[in-house]
């Protein structure tokens, strides 16, 4: 249960996020400067945690030998976030929070029942399934309204 409300939480952050990048790039005149401030705000916050928290060194020599897909991260959440900072003034709040969503829960699916990406594959049954038509028809109301 606590990391449901975990998950819940740090799911919290992602409209205030794209609410506060949508209105950094009215200030800074364009998406990717928006995410460049964003993402270098990131980054030293992220910098001071980790020499502050350790271990040390920031990258340890094992980092080397992880499959060369995983330095693609920092990649995905620039289209992620810049995505959302297009998305908001077209779509508001609530519609740019729940594309993305829908776009999780399929991908997830794919991750879970084939394994990609060094992850456990999870058997995906009729009552996954079942939640999925159940988001995808919440959104669709969503998107219709």
């Amino acid at each position: 249960m606590p990391l449901l409300l975990l998950g819940v939480m740090v799911g919290t952050v992602t409209p205030i996020q794209t609410a506060v990048n949508s209105r950094l790039r009215m200030a800074v005149g364009t998406p990717f400067r928006a995410s460049l401030v964003s993402f270098t705000v990131g980054t030293l916050v992220t910098l001071v945690a980790s020499l502050t928290l350790g271990p040390h060194p920031l990258l340890p020599a094992s980092a080397l030998a992880g499959p060369w897909w995983m330095w693609l991260a920092g990649l995905f959440g620039v289209i992620f976030m810049t995505g959302n900072i297009l998305l908001l003034p077209k779509l508001g709040s609530l519609q740019t929070v729940m594309m993305p969503v829908l776009g999780q829960i399929l991908m997830g699916l794919l991750i879970d029942t084939f394994g990609w990406f060094a992850v456990a594959r999870r058997r995906v049954g009729v009552v996954q399934i079942a939640g999925i038509v159940v988001a995808v028809a919440g959104i669709a109301l969503i998107r219709l309204g």
